[in-house]
């Protein structure tokens, strides 16, 4: 349903865009151009505002965070060769020790 309607409100926008052009096509270029003007007007202070809220001290704790965890999870195919060609460790030899116990009863 919301499709015929977005469809049908289109197709009026090009029919109405159309008849200006051929009509009065000054008035267009002048409607079009305010219209271009104040959409960039609008996204610019809407850059500014939206780029204040973002710079407070959390958010840079945050993203130091981020780059923190990047760092520490990353691995790239050079750490995992070196890790390949590194010795295997010996184990050593368990502290502990077998007390052997009465064999008979």
């Amino acid at each position: 349903m919301w499709r015929i309607f977005i469809y049908v409100l289109i197709g009026f926008a090009v029919i109405g865009l159309g008849y200006q052009l051929f009509v009065n096509p000054t008035t267009l270029i002048k409607t079009m151009s305010i219209f271009v003007f104040s959409g960039v007007i609008l996204y610019i202070l809407a850059r500014i505002i939206f780029s204040r809220q973002g710079n407070n001290e959390e958010m840079r704790k945050y993203k130091q965070a981020v780059k923190q965890s990047q760092l520490k999870y990353s691995h790239s195919d050079v750490q995992v060769q070196r890790n390949k060609q590194r010795k295997p460790l010996r184990r050593r030899a368990s502290h502990l020790r077998v007390i052997d116990g009465r064999k008979q009863k």
